[in-house]
């Protein structure tokens, strides 16, 4: 096997462990990542480190007021970096749906808080564009080596339990490795990419030990 051959292979192995894809679109699936309110007057927030850098690229928030509090419930996303937004504007994360192009440059940023839902005690104001018990897409933009990148994040709002707990859930997430780059809510690597990575994967085990004869003097 020829030494670019060889690379290849251990480059394409290389891939397949620290979990990226091909096709300019790395996308994962983590158990939920969930913040729900305990109770009255008490919020929760969860992290979400996009790239896996180890440093928190966002916050998921749900909060329950109480009985003195003027925000009643809220769900929300919020960046925790320099650089990072959301698509949206007016305190409100815009709603995608499948297919729907994520970070064109006509869209708003914002790096306030961004409420998928949201009510207000005395004034009667709800805002946002979910519903309770929904399932769609939230756009956000985050930077990676001093360059903007557009994600998706699927992501559920609920009510729960007999007090009407609210919680936020992140489902899983994609976010494009070309900066300034849009991407499309849901968008996944094509499984044609996939299935040759695991071709290359099955080679560079099959012929492991004939590559390290060739190369015994």
């Amino acid at each position: 096997m020829s030494t670019m051959r060889v690379a290849t292979v251990a480059a394409t192995l290389g891939l397949l462990r620290a979990g990226t894809v091909s096709g300019a679109i790395v996308y994962h699936d983590p158990p939920d990542i969930t913040a729900m309110s305990p109770g009255p007057g008490i919020s929760e927030e969860a992290l979400l480190d996009l790239d896996r850098d180890g440093v928190p690229d966002f916050r998921i928030g749900a909060f329950l007021g109480s009985a003195t509090t003027v925000l009643v419930r809220g769900v929300w996303v919020e960046p925790v970096r320099p650089g990072g937004a959301y698509i949206g504007e007016d305190l409100e994360a815009w709603r995608f749906d499948a297919g729907q192009a994520i970070g064109d440059p006509g869209q708003p940023r914002s790096s306030d808080e961004g409420f998928f839902y949201g009510d207000r005690r005395f004034f009667h104001l709800q805002w946002g564009q979910w519903s309770w018990g929904e399932v769609h897409f939230a756009g956000v933009q985050f930077e990676r080596a001093g360059a903007p990148h557009v994600a998706w994040l699927r992501v559920q709002i609920d009510e729960v339990g007999p007090n009407l707990l609210p919680g936020v859930t992140v489902l899983d997430f994609a976010w494009e490795d070309q900066p300034g780059v849009p991407i499309a809510a849901g968008a996944v690597p094509a499984p044609g990419s996939l299935a040759a990575m695991a071709l290359w994967a099955g080679l560079a085990a099959g012929r492991g030990r004939r590559v390290s004869g060739e190369c015994r003097p």
